[in-house]
């Protein structure tokens, strides 16, 4: 019997989209029937094909996304049993009978649906499916055709044989598929790239053999899909598509290309500054020191944005000492998601908006989750800070103080603080950071505030 096999038991659920049809033509391409209901399939740009469910409630949009779409003046025409949208020497046929697509540019086939079939001439995938909150696509491979992207793995970059997620995680190594800087983007040096736009688990079994040698197969896990096809004659040209579409990152300082020092972990403010001490005494380069979590953290409440005073005293005084030694320090912050759907990012963003005026990067494309963008809503109605765009980082916003919120940070945060201090004032330093723990803890199993 085979309905052990992974491949069966993965599409276990999943409802193939077995007809579509056209509904409306578009100046950029078409509307199409589903059994999943309406899909648009546009062209995002000369090169860039999108392929997006369209839904009555549309789920937040997480500003993934920096580029607005270019004015493409597709042609919409017939073939046989579907309908190919083309503009230049970029095509995407749209078939029906189960739903399947082929990429071509120039006439040559760059990316199609699944072609695997079994002993019977089944399709081993189906080529489009869902289930409740999940898509599956199969799309072929050619043999021995390379594969990479995919962001950080601990394998070999050209990912063709490998079944990996799109989903960070603090990996504690680098000896397992886990890994912290997940894109889903994958592309080969055919001339396509495939880039998932969801802030959602993605997982991708590219060429998996458990799956299927010869298709790559997509779960995304989502309702709503958003897949976005390219076609390029090189890969720095897939890239620069895709980034195109993303954001590039800024040019780094200089600093930022020297030695970094690391280790798992530095425990005491005094072990840090003896291995400066040592590079300086040796002559070695060093720019760099490297905080993780646990070095300059309580252990129990690494992700309060503290200082661990028992270990690290006098924070102020010992990165000044850095700083004489030409070493920048960097400190490593762990965010993480309580059980009450907030995090402690929203406190960071919060501490990072201080009096200097400092203006704090908002990142586009994080999720209402992590940080509670409507507390800046409220903020900034009430004229208290003031939401620009970000120049070197077009995903982003800043977000800084006004003048009315300086003046009320001026009033209020002297005296607060001489309030908590005359609070905390009969309690030893050990009985403050237990009182912290506690607080935390309690505030942990609250429900959310009302928004």
């Amino acid at each position: 019997m085979i309905y052990h096999h992974e491949g069966i038991i993965l599409q276990k659920g999943f409802e193939p989209l077995e007809s579509v049809s056209l509904k409306q033509p578009l100046p950029n391409g078409a509307v199409f029937r589903t059994l999943a209901g309406l899909m648009e399939v546009t062209f995002y740009a000369p090169t860039i094909i999108r392929l997006r469910r369209i839904t009555e409630h549309s789920l937040p949009d997480y500003g993934i996304l920096v580029s607005q779409p270019q004015p493409v003046d597709v042609a919409l025409t017939e073939v046989p049993n579907g309908h190919r949208l083309q503009y230049g020497e970029v095509s995407l046929d749209v078939f029906n009978g189960p739903l399947r697509i082929r990429l071509q540019r120039g006439g040559k086939t760059l990316l199609q649906s699944v072609t695997d079939r079994t002993i019977e001439g089944s399709l081993r995938f189906n080529p489009v499916a869902i289930r409740e909150q999940t898509w599956m696509l199969a799309l072929a491979l050619n043999t021995d055709e390379p594969v990479y992207g995919l962001g950080e793995k601990w394998s070999a970059l050209n990912r063709r044989g490998m079944r990996i997620d799109s989903w960070n995680e603090d990996t504690n190594g680098v000896n397992s598929e886990l890994s912290y800087k997940n894109i889903p983007f994958a592309w080969s040096p055919t001339g396509w790239g495939l880039f998932a736009n969801t802030p959602s688990r993605v997982t991708h079994g590219v060429g998996y053999p458990q799956w299927s040698h010869r298709s790559y197969v997509l779960q995304v896990h989502d309702p709503e899909l958003d897949i976005f096809l390219i076609a390029a004659q090189s890969p720095a040209e897939l890239l620069e598509r895709y980034t195109f579409l993303t954001g590039r990152t800024p040019q780094p300082p200089r600093w930022s290309y020297g030695v970094w020092m690391s280790r798992a972990y530095y425990r005491t403010a005094e072990i840090a500054m003896e291995v400066a001490e040592k590079m300086r005494a040796r002559s070695l380069p060093f720019d760099v020191l490297v905080l993780d979590g646990r070095s300059w953290h309580k252990m129990d409440v690494r992700n309060d944005f503290q200082w661990d005073l028992e270990r690290y005293p006098d924070p102020a005084g010992y990165v000044k000492k850095l700083r004489a030694l030409g070493v920048r320090q960097h400190s490593r912050v762990i965010a993480i998601t309580g059980t009450n759907g907030k995090t402690t990012t929203t406190r960071l963003a919060g501490l990072l908006l201080e009096r200097s005026g400092m203006k704090v990067a908002v990142a586009g494309n994080i999720a209402p989750a992590v940080l509670d963008v409507s507390r800046l809503d409220r903020l900034e109605k009430a004229g208290l800070v003031a939401r620009h765009a970000n120049p070197a980082d077009r995903r982003g916003l800043l977000v800084g103080l006004t003048e009315q919120g300086l003046a009320l940070i001026d009033g209020i945060l002297g005296p607060h603080i001489a309030n908590e201090d005359a609070l905390l004032a009969g309690l030893e330093q050990a009985e403050r950071q237990a009182l912290d723990r506690l607080l935390a803890k309690l505030l942990a199993g609250l429900p959310p505030p009302a928004v």
